[in-house]
C-alpha cells in the first residue's frame, strides 16, 4: 500500500472542553491528507463542547458523548472503532502543527509500527518551544526507565499493535507506558522523523500537585511488574533528577522555570 493510500485515524478525547475543541478539530478537518478519519470520543460534556462537535458532525466518522472513567477509557473507546492503518491521538487543547503535517509525516511511515515525530509546547496558545530529542531508533534501558519515549499527540501508531488498549491502572503515563512495552520490551518497530506534528498544550501541568511523584511511582511499578529485578537493578537516576528530588522544596516557586530548562530541554524558539 503506497504512503498516500494510507487510511489514517484519528481520536479526539474530551470532557468540557469549549474553549479548545474547536481549534483541535479544525487542526484536524483542514489537514490536506485526502484519507483521514476523524472520532471524537466525548465525556459527556455539559459546557457547551458538544455543540460545537455537532457543528461538523457530517465531517466526522463517529462521535459519541458519554461519562467515561478518564482520559484513557475514552481512548480505549476511540481504539475500538477506529479502522485506519494508524492512529493518531490528538486531544482538545492539541493540535496537528500545519495543515500538511500529516501528508508530510505519512510520506516517511515505511512501515515501522510507530512513528514518533516532535512536539512543539505551548502555554495558553503562546508557542513556547520544543521537546526536542536526538533521532534514535533504539532505546537504551536507562532511556526506557526515564521515560524518553515520545508522547501520544506527535505519535503515529499501527491499529493492531494498540488492541490491547491502555492499562486503566495508570492513571498519569498510561500511553508512555503502552509505548515502553510495545517498542522496549516487545520489540515493535519504531521511526523517529524530524518533523514537529504537533502543538502540546502544557497550561496547568506544572501547577498539577505532586504531578512528577505520580509519574514516577506509576513508571517504577509498571516496570517492577515487566523487568526482570536482575535488569531493573541497573536503574539509574540522572544526576540532575537527583539534585531536583532532594531540594524541591525550595525549587517549587520556580518549578516552571526548571521544568523548561532541565526537563523539556528546549532547542530553539519557535516564536509568539
Amino acid at each position: 500500500m503506497t504512503s498516500e493510500h494510507l487510511k489514517i485515524s484519528v481520536v479526539t478525547v474530551c470532557y468540557n472542553a469549549a474553549e479548545t475543541i474547536e481549534e483541535t478539530m479544525l487542526s484536524v478537518l483542514n489537514q490536506t491528507y485526502p484519507n483521514i478519519e476523524y472520532i471524537i470520543i466525548d465525556g459527556g460534556s455539559t459546557d457547551g463542547t458538544v455543540d460545537i462537535i455537532k457543528k461538523y458532525a457530517n465531517r466526522l466518522a463517529y462521535w459519541v458523548s458519554e461519562p467515561d472513567k478518564g482520559i484513557y477509557d475514552a481512548m480505549n473507546k476511540g481504539i475500538k472503532v477506529v479502522t485506519g492503518e494508524y492512529v493518531n491521538f490528538m486531544n482538545a487543547g492539541d493540535s496537528f502543527f500545519t495543515s500538511t503535517t500529516i501528508s508530510d509525516a505519512v510520506k516517511q511511515f515505511d512501515n515501522y509500527d510507530f512513528i514518533g515525530g516532535i512536539a512543539a509546547y505551548r502555554k495558553r496558545r503562546k508557542i513556547l518551544y520544543s521537546f526536542w530529542k536526538p533521532v534514535k531508533t533504539n532505546y537504551s534501558f536507562n532511556d526506557v526507565c526515564h521515560g524518553k519515549i515520545v508522547n501520544h499527540q506527535s505519535s503515529f501508531i499501527r491499529k493492531r499493535i494498540l488492541s490491547d488498549g491502555y492499562d486503566l491502572s495508570y492513571k498519569i503515563i498510561a500511553d508512555e507506558l503502552l509505548f515502553i512495552n510495545k517498542i522496549a520490551i516487545m520489540g515493535n518497530s519504531y521511526k523517529r522523523i524530524n518533523t514537529i506534528i504537533a502543538l502540546y498544550d502544557i497550561t496547568g501541568i506544572s501547577n498539577t500537585k505532586n504531578i512528577g511523584l505520580t509519574v514516577r511511582n506509576e513508571r517504577m511499578d509498571f516496570l517492577k511488574k515487566n523487568i526482570p529485578l536482575s535488569i531493573l537493578k541497573d536503574y539509574k537516576m540522572p544526576l540532575y533528577k537527583k539534585i531536583l528530588r532532594k531540594s524541591w522544596h525550595i525549587i517549587e516557586p520556580l518549578k516552571s522555570v526548571v521544568n523548561r530548562i532541565l526537563i523539556y530541554r528546549p532547542s530553539f524558539i519557535l516564536g509568539d
